[in-house]
């Protein structure tokens, strides 16, 4: 991966300031996040950009507080403080994972990119993937697809916290990745994150958790076998039933006569399978990769989002998915059920 690299530049984000940040500025585009997120972005504020700084996540209210010092933080009492060990800028916490009668210590990452609950990275020899699992597409990395076992542990313990039956991937590895040694390299993403409001103090080396409403919330995967992404934008005419009057008041259409309809043209990106797990019920179903995802459910392209479709593979095990989607100019139904493969 080639870069420019540029120091000492101003970056600002509401009120909090760092004037001495090292961008780097990809030479061409690698990945395409937006295609995978369906959120626009145009750069990755890196760790090192908060070296100095407090970060206050609130994932309920999708808010991001920055101040220079802790004490300008209210409510602290009502958190769980830890600490935080920094590895090339990264913050890692001391962990125990608990699978049937075993029970590992684990170094984990809180890993604010990812959007799983836990990764096991490296791992001593004796930690066995559980044998209810199964073979997936993990995601992406900067060296192309990720894909590896998916499957669920026991326990995950930190601070007083007790996360149970929790949603584990085992990426891909190598015989080099598993360790002599008894300790476990993980990470902690947003399937986790999101049960807490989190405060990070990098200059003193803490980071404190609460708990939200959702801190009991089961733990789900994609039951489908279907990973959508967005395509290339499209022209869309969008029927619209308002007019202007003389006044340049809006009215209902249907209540004057329109020599002319109006349309609204916007671009919308399509939602097409870029990936099906093998053996699903989806594959089952007939589904292929680079079929353009039209409705499901009853919810129709445009107005269906990335978010709205992997929302309908997460939840309600056994339920049953109708689907339309285009292939070679066509249109075709599929239905199937969401057959969880693990407990």
């Amino acid at each position: 991966m080639n870069a420019y690299v540029s120091d000492n530049n101003v970056l600002k984000l509401g009120d909090y300031v760092n004037e001495q940040a090292r961008i780097f500025i990809l030479a061409e585009e690698q990945l395409s996040l937006f295609n995978f997120i369906g959120v626009e972005i145009n750069g990755v504020i890196g760790a090192s950009f908060f070296k100095n700084a407090v970060v206050k996540i609130d994932y309920e209210k999708n808010y991001i507080t920055l101040t220079q010092d802790i004490k300008y933080l209210r409510g602290l009492r009502r958190y769980d403080s830890i600490p935080i060990q920094l590895s090339s800028g990264k913050p890692y916490i001391k962990s125990e994972i608990v699978e049937a009668d075993n029970s590992y210590n684990a170094d984990v990452l809180i890993d604010t990119g990812s959007n799983d609950a836990l990764w096991i990275n490296k791992r001593p020899q004796q930690f066995k993937i559980p044998e209810k699992n199964f073979y997936d597409f993990l995601g992406f990395g900067l060296n192309g697809e990720i894909s590896g076992y998916r499957t669920k542990l026991d326990q995950l313990n930190f601070g007083s916290f007790n996360l149970q039956r929790i949603t584990s991937s085992f990426p891909d590895i190598k015989e080099s990745k598993l360790l002599n040694s008894k300790n476990v390299m993980a990470s902690i993403g947003a399937e986790v994150l999101k049960r807490f409001i989190l405060i990070m103090d990098y200059n003193n080396n803490m980071v404190y958790f609460k708990t939200t409403r959702k801190y009991r919330d089961g733990f789900f995967y994609n039951m489908s076998g279907i990973t959508a992404k967005l395509g290339n934008r499209e022209v869309f005419y969008s029927y619209t039933n308002k007019a202007k009057n003389s006044y340049g008041n809006e009215v209902e259409a249907q209540l004057i006569q329109l020599d002319k309809p109006e349309y609204k043209i916007v671009l919308v990106p399509g939602i097409y399978i870029n990936h099906i797990r093998a053996h699903s019920e989806a594959e089952k179903a007939g589904l292929q990769v680079g079929d353009q995802i039209v409705k499901i459910n009853g919810r129709s392209f445009p107005y269906l989002t990335l978010n709205e479709v992997n929302d309908f593979f997460y939840t309600n095990p056994h339920s049953t998915i109708r689907i339309t989607i285009k292939r070679n100019g066509k249109q075709k139904r599929y239905k199937f059920k969401l057959i969880p493969l693990i407990d």
